[in-house]
């Protein structure tokens, strides 16, 4: 009799643990069985983690993909989009995935390490420095990111990589939002004072 938010996230911890476990098969199933009880962003984000755990590349991008039609303003599953780019050598969608979460979310460190992992495959050495740093930045409590990203910051400035050969990259997905009355593409001749008096707000 658990409420469907608590059940959720239940599952999503199992699935986690068991990706963790390499029991990628049994995670599955639970993000399955979250997808079941009511499906969300969350739900197809776990399974597309699953997908790549099982290196079903393509399965993951349409997976992420749904997470994003269901909700355009989450980080995470723009960081699976560039993780999957990547996989292909599509080092430039990579990059717009990875910026794109950086975007909805800049106190998050994990999509600037995806970034300047990114950046290194372009030989942007520059730009990958800074995405080390700004990851260090924000790894909190976690130390061993912190200590991670600024000995990767270090190498890459001793030792800088070469660009790996890219494919040609199709467009980024963006999906559409669904309008709601927070949602307003602004007009010729409009003013702030009327968009504000529309909405009902200063």
């Amino acid at each position: 009799d658990l409420p469907t938010t608590a059940s959720q996230r239940l599952h999503h911890y199992r699935g986690v643990a068991l990706l963790f476990a390499n029991r990628a098969d049994l995670a599955m199933i639970e993000y399955e069985t979250m997808r079941e009880v009511a499906e969300d962003a969350y739900t197809w984000l776990g399974i597309g983690n699953v997908l790549i755990a099982q290196r079903e590349w393509q399965a993951a991008g349409a997976a992420y993909q749904r997470a994003l039609e269901l909700d355009p303003y989450s980080a995470l599953p723009y960081c699976g989009v560039g993780i999957v780019a990547t996989k292909e050598r599509q080092v430039a969608r990579a990059i717009a995935a990875y910026q794109q979460a950086v975007a909805l979310q800049p106190e998050l460190g994990t999509p600037y390490a995806l970034l300047a992992q990114a950046h290194e495959l372009e030989a942007n050495i520059d730009s990958a420095w800074q995405a080390y740093q700004s990851c260090a930045a924000l790894s909190g409590p976690n130390v061993g990111l912190y200590v991670a990203v600024l000995d990767r910051a270090e190498a890459i400035r001793q030792n800088p990589p070469t660009a790996v050969p890219t494919a040609t990259s199709p467009p980024l997905p963006s999906p559409t939002p669904k309008p709601t009355v927070a949602l307003y593409y602004v007009q010729r001749g409009d003013t702030l004072q009327a968009i504000a008096d529309e909405f009902g707000v200063s």
